[in-house]
């Protein structure tokens, strides 16, 4: 298993992602020079449908059957469905996505996850019990 650790820009502590969780909360660092994220949640048994664009962090519980394009993170929760693909500053996934998943920094798919789709990222992290079936093409970040 592949283990990653965040550093909080605004105190210098590290903590181990999988303990404090991503973006629990407003003012979560998503992105690269970031301290302040909208955070977004679209709950489980919500359906959107067509694509979702914005700024922030998008927390998905519940389903979208379009495409979903963000300059922050976007976490796709066990409980999550992505039909249509992804372009993110970062991507973690515990639940289901098809489609493209492109990001400029990591894409992290979690124990659970069922992937079916390529991936283009600067970084790529699965962890045992993740299931990605497609290409991965690393890239620089940025």
């Amino acid at each position: 298993m592949l283990r990653a650790v965040a550093k909080d820009p605004d105190t210098e502590e590290v903590a181990d992602e999988a303990q404090k969780g991503f973006g629990r909360g407003l003012g979560s660092s998503a992105g690269a020079g970031s301290r302040s994220q909208t955070v977004s949640v679209l709950g489980g048994g919500m359906t959107v449908t067509g694509d979702v664009t914005g700024d922030g962090e998008l927390r998905i519980e519940g389903r979208v059957e379009g495409s979903v394009k963000t300059n922050g993170r976007v976490i796709v929760e066990a409980s999550g469905q992505v039909e249509g693909g992804i372009e993110a500053g970062e991507v973690v996934a515990s639940g289901k996505v098809s489609g493209k998943i492109s990001a400029k920094g990591a894409v992290r798919l979690k124990k659970g996850c069922k992937v079916d789709a390529d991936v283009q990222a600067a970084a790529v992290e699965l962890e045992e019990g993740g299931i990605l079936n497609g290409r991965i093409e690393m890239k620089s970040a940025g």
